[in-house]
Parts: structure tokens; C-alpha cells; sequence
């Protein structure tokens, strides 16, 4: 056979590229395992108050919906008794740990406010229809947005609630604060440089954070002293006081000792985000205080009774950060925005715990045991080829095949989809059959089997015409059967579907073709 023929045609090329991208994608990026294989981090979660089995099981699998959303391709939600979980996830960054914890932080209650009123809330949004947006450079900001659909129910809800509220904004909660006050430095207050007053902001912002039956009030820490009497007559009807990290440590102390339950923000949360209106006069845009994420403003044609079952929110990165950090985090923010609109919202508030790492069950034992599952898998299958065909020749093609195609898909999963779990394992090892069985059926049919009543072998090209029209169709079975478990929502089996997937792609388009010619080229004569 010329070998230097074969490595000119077309589809051993293209395997050929196919190995120096993995190749490279290894070399670049490295192999990303799985908790099973590497360790992790874990955080313990408790729960506000007992649950029955059945709600720790809707709780476990909010919270898997959502890290998953977030772009997390393995995690592990284990329920412990009544009120403990504990959420592990393969090693990551710092950065990435602070952002899982703070969209498990968040109850997951999204709240579209006008004129104090409830327009819309996370219950009337379908789930499908949320989307997020790439982030959008607009002067020297980077916006971030994602839109989602309503249920008709609710939109003729919403409809009905800004009837004649044209030019009103729709204050967009997650998580609003209930019962709470304010506590916030002036320089906080009055960060955007905007020549207004101070009594204007405080009016704006209670007017932002104002709903049915309950409102937010403002009071200034600065003037903490005058306030006291008036913070502490509240106490009755509020019970969290909302501050700044950075706070008074003595006016912390004196609301503890007033019984109100402390919730600190950064200073950056602290600092409201204003704009002034000529027609409506100053407008609140966002305020992380409160959780409210965007105000957009009702157009005309909205309020006139017509309903829209469309929306979005958007918000605006930071500020003070490079152009770079700002993409990062509107990305991460509105990742995180959707992740929790589609995770829903909690049953019970859940109180974190300090994260901690945790090391592999059986490290590089379970590796090396996953190894030899592969080899004695491909051992094993020599052995059966080589007492079906009898010729050493056949066996070493199929064989290279398979490891080709399990590296190939090992180096997908660990590089650009995610981590390299025991179930991405179990998938690689199993489609090895489907693999196996394509290629024994390209060389029966390139061998010139023949079938009854035929006197003449079939050429080579003709079997192969014919095997791969049976490849396909098993390819295509293969994919489809494996559909129900990808769109399953149950993250220990997804890893199992994707590996299977894309195994039986690669083989398909790359894999299988280059197999076939080797062989056609081997028995052209």
C-alpha cells in the first residue's frame, strides 16, 4: 500500500487535522476532570427550616438547574437529612466560587414593579424563553440584558396594571428585601454627581422601593443619631436592616440591639444608580441595596391596553473597571440573572456556609482504573475481531480507531464543553461498541462478502456505499436515543449523553470515513 498516497486523500487529512486540533487543545488548555478525579470545592448549605423529602428534592434540584444555567458543566447537589445540602463542584478560580455562591444565595424571587403595584413575577415567566444577550458596548459602559416571554395570563395581568402609566418605569426586583430599612452613608447616596438634592434621592429611592403593604425607608447613617428614635419605632414592623460592609461598627451594633437582622452589602451596592428625566423628573435605574436590577421605562403604545407578552432586563457593568473586566462581568451578571429566572424561585431562604475543598474519592486511583476499563475494553474487543477475521492486519486499524475516537472525544469534553466526569467515562467506554460494530460492517463489506445468488464480489467502493448508509442510520438512532437523557435536567446523566453524542459524531464525519478508506486502499487488490 502507498502510504504516501493514503495521507494525500481527502478524509485521512482531515483526521490527520482533526488529531493536531486536539493535540494543540490539550497541549493549550489541558484536560479539565471532574470532582471523581481531581476534587473539588463544596458548600454547605443549610436550610431556614426543616423540609419533607419531597421539598428537599424540588430544592436540590432548583439549585442543579441553576448552577447548570450558570454555565457550570458538573456539579453535585447531595440533600443531607432535613435541612443540610451540600453543593460541590470541580476546582475553580475564586471568582468563580463567589459568583456560585451568591446565585445560591438568592431566594430566585423576580418582581416587576409599577406604581407600587406587582406587574409581573417570576411565576408567569416560561422558563424556555429566556435568553440572555451578549454584552453590548454603549459609550464607555458595557450593557448587559436578558429578555424572556409571559404567559398570556399574566400578560393581560400586566396589561391591565399600567393601563395610562406611559413613561412610568417598571422597577425589575430579584430577591426585593421585605420589611427592611436602609442605613446608607451620604457620600453613598449622593455618588452620581448629579445636581439634585439629598431629600430628592431619598424620594426617589423609597418611591423605587415601594410596593403594596410594604415599603423601604431611607435613613442616613451619617445622621444616625438623630434617626435612632425614628429607626427604632420601625422595629414593630421591620426586621432586617440593610448597611454597608464598610459601616459604623457602633451603628451596626446599636440596630443588632434593636433586633434588627444585619444584611451588608459592598459599597458599590450601596450606591444607587440615578438619572435625571426633564418630563419625569430623577429616576432610579438600578439599585443593588434593594435587588433591583433595571427600571425601563413604559412606552406609550404598552399602557394603552395592548398586551405584550415580551420583556427585558438590563443593567450596565460597574464602573471604574478596564474594558475587559466590565465584558466579564456583564457577562457573569447576566449569566447569573438567567440562571436563576430559569432555576426558579426557592420554597425556603437557605443560609451558606463556608466553602471548603474537598479531595478526590479516589484521585489518581479512579483515574487509572478508568484507564484500564478503556484498555481491557479495547483488549477485548481485539480478541473478538481477531477470531472473527483471523488476520492480525484488521485487528490494529479498528483498534487505533477507537482509541482515536475516545481521544478525540475525551479531548471535546476536557477542553471547550467542560470537566471529565465518571459519567463522560462511561459514555466514551460504551459508544466504543457502536464504534466497533460500524467498523466491522465497512469490512465485511469492503471484504467483498457475498451475498445469496451473487457469483461476482462487489468492489470495495459499492461495499462502502452500502456500509455507510447502515452507519448513519445507527449513528442517527444513537443520537436520538440519547436526546431524552441530555434534556433530562439530571446532571449526573448529562455528561453520559453529551460523551455519547459527540462520540458517535466524531466518528460519523471524521473517524469512520478515514477508517474506511485505509481499508478500501489495503484490499483495493
Amino acid at each position: 500500500m502507498n502510504y504516501r498516497k493514503l495521507l494525500r486523500e481527502p478524509r485521512i487529512m482531515v483526521l490527520l487535522a482533526a488529531i493536531a486540533v486536539a493535540c494543540i487543545l490539550i497541549v493549550t488548555q489541558g484536560l479539565h476532570f471532574g470532582l471523581e478525579f481531581e476534587g473539588g470545592v463544596r458548600i454547605p448549605i443549610s436550610l431556614e427550616k426543616r423540609v419533607n423529602q419531597l421539598e428537599m428534592s424540588d430544592i436540590v434540584n432548583t439549585i442543579k438547574l441553576r448552577v447548570t444555567k450558570y454555565g457550570m458543566s458538573q456539579v453535585v447537589v447531595k440533600g443531607i437529612g432535613e435541612s443540610e445540602i451540600y453543593v460541590e463542584m470541580p476546582k475553580g478560580d475564586v471568582s468563580q466560587v463567589e459568583e456560585i455562591e451568591k446565585i445560591l444565595r438568592q431566594q430566585g424571587r423576580f418582581e416587576g414593579i409599577v406604581d407600587g403595584r406587582v406587574a409581573v413575577s417570576g411565576e408567569d415567566i416560561m422558563p424556555g424563553s429566556i435568553r440572555e444577550s451578549s454584552p453590548a458596548l454603549q459609550g464607555n459602559d458595557v450593557r448587559w440584558a436578558v429578555s424572556f416571554a409571559i404567559n398570556q395570563e399574566a400578560a393581560r395581568s400586566f396589561a391591565t396594571v399600567v393601563y395610562g402609566k406611559a413613561d412610568y418605569p417598571v422597577y425589575m426586583f430579584l430577591d426585593r428585601p421585605e420589611d427592611a430599612i436602609v442605613v446608607v452613608k451620604r457620600s453613598d447616596l449622593l455618588s452620581n454627581n448629579l445636581t439634585v438634592s439629598e431629600s430628592e434621592v431619598i424620594r426617589a429611592l423609597e418611591n423605587a422601593g415601594r410596593r403594596e403593604n410594604d415599603s423601604i425607608s431611607i435613613f442616613i447613617e451619617d445622621d444616625f443619631a438623630s434617626e435612632k428614635q425614628s429607626i427604632e419605632a420601625l422595629n414593630s414592623t421591620k426586621r432586617v436592616a440593610i448597611v454597608s460592609a464598610e459601616a459604623d461598627p457602633e451603628v451596626v451594633s446599636e440596630l443588632q440591639g434593636m433586633n434588627y437582622q444585619i444584611t451588608n452589602k459592598t459599597t458599590e451596592e450601596m450606591r444607587p444608580t440615578l438619572y435625571y428625566n426633564e418630563e419625569g423628573g430623577l429616576k432610579v435605574n438600578s439599585w443593588g441595596a434593594i435587588d433591583l436590577l433595571s427600571s425601563p421605562i413604559l412606552s406609550k403604545d404598552i399602557t394603552e391596553g395592548r398586551i405584550n407578552q415580551f420583556y427585558e432586563v438590563s443593567g450596565f457593568a460597574p464602573s471604574g473597571l478596564t474594558l475587559e473586566q466590565k465584558q466579564k462581568s456583564a457577562l457573569a451578571e447576566s449569566r447569573k440573572l438567567k440562571s436563576i429566572l430559569s432555576g426558579g424561585a426557592l420554597p425556603v431562604k437557605i443560609i451558606m456556609g463556608t466553602p471548603t475543598t474537598i479531595p478526590a474519592p479516589l484521585g489518581e486511583e479512579f483515574l487509572k482504573y478508568s484507564a484500564i476499563g478503556a484498555v481491557a475494553s479495547a483488549l477485548a474487543v481485539s480478541l473478538m475481531i481477531f477470531l472473527r477475521y483471523k488476520e492480525s492486519r484488521i485487528v490494529l486499524p479498528i483498534i487505533a480507531t477507537i482509541l482515536l475516537e475516545m481521544t478525540l472525544t475525551l479531548s471535546v469534553v476536557g477542553t471547550v464543553l467542560g470537566t471529565i466526569d465518571l459519567g463522560v467515562m462511561a459514555g466514551v467506554i460504551g459508544a466504543t461498541g457502536i464504534g466497533v460494530n460500524d467498523q466491522i460492517i465497512i469490512t465485511d463489506e469492503i471484504l467483498g462478502k457475498k451475498k445469496e445468488g451473487e457469483d461476482e464480489e462487489r468492489s470495495a467502493k459499492a461495499g462502502i456505499a452500502r456500509a455507510f448508509f447502515i452507519v448513519l442510520t445507527v449513528a442517527l438512532i444513537s443520537v436520538i436515543a440519547m436526546i431524552p437523557l441530555l434534556f433530562s435536567g439530571l446532571v449526573e446523566i448529562m455528561g453520559y449523553a453529551i460523551s455519547v453524542i459527540i462520540e458517535v459524531i466524531i466518528g460519523v464525519t471524521i473517524t469512520r470515513p478515514a477508517f474506511g478508506k485505509f481499508m478500501e486502499k489495503m484490499f483495493e487488490n
